[in-house]
Formats: structure tokens, sequence, C-alpha cells
């Protein structure tokens, strides 16, 4: 992949944070999004919020090999779908963000093993959605990974 250059040494030791969040490397479907956390805690996190099934975002990095914590800040809502989580295509766990009260920052976490060191794509995809919700829509505000081994 043109611009991302790999490093000649271990640079991303135990104890490593990525932050995947911003603008994607890919989006299908929705649009960027700033939203208000609580009234409790004035100002604003930009995220992605997603409307359809199979809409996504993906984020391309250089990522070493190891076991990887991911989470993610997401909103909860009626109307939210359910989230692939994803590492080069191969789906690491899943994030419901249905619930019957709005809430707006949750935290989600799931564990990844990336086998080999390169540049690699972690994404959600949109896929379903709770029986209980009414739409597929999905806001995330980011994805954030800390290698543990």
């Amino acid at each position: 992949m043109s611009g991302i250059t790999a490093p000649t040494a271990d640079i991303q030791p135990v104890g490593t944070v990525l932050a995947l969040n911003g603008l994607p490397t890919t989006q299908v479907g929705g649009y960027p999004a700033v939203a208000r956390l609580t009234q409790d805690l004035p100002g604003t996190l930009a995220g992605i919020y997603t409307l359809n099934q199979n809409d996504l975002a993906a984020y391309s990095r250089y990522i070493v090999a190891g076991t990887w914590a991911c989470v993610m800040g997401r909103s909860q809502n009626t109307d939210q779908g359910i989230a692939d989580l994803q590492l080069d295509g191969v789906s690491f766990g899943t994030v419901d963000a249905y619930g019957a009260t709005g809430v707006g920052f949750l935290v989600a976490a799931a564990s990844m093993v990336v086998a080999t060191s390169g540049v690699h794509v972690v994404r959600y995809i949109v896929s379903t959605k709770n029986v209980l919700s009414s739409s597929y829509q999905f806001l995330c505000f980011g994805l954030w990974l800390t290698r543990t081994a």
C-alpha cells in the first residue's frame, strides 16, 4: 500500500496503543458526525455515523504480529445495528449497539491476533441488527488497539 512503510524494528511493544479514529481509509455509506457526549461533559467527539445494512468504515495501519485488545467507543439506542469487527476481512468480534434507552458513549471490547507484521485493515461493517432494533444505524467514535502480547 503506498504511503505506509514498514519499520525496521518492533516499534509497537506490549502496551502500545493505536488510535483508529477520525476519517477512515475506506468508508461505504454513512458520514462523519459530531455528537455531544453528555450534558455534564461539554464538548464534542467526532465519529462515523452509518445508516444502512452493510455500511462500513475501514482503517489501514501497520500493525506488528501479536495479540491486540480492540476497544470501540460507540453509542446505544433503539435504532442501532450490530457491527462485525474484522481484521483483513476475518471476523474477530461483534458489537450490538441496540439498547432500550439511548446512551451517548459506551465501550465494547474484543481481542484479535495479528499473525504477521505488516499493513492490515481493521474495519467494522454493520452486517445485521438486533431483532428489537428499528434500524441499522451505528455511531462509532473510534477504535483503539492495545498490544497485549
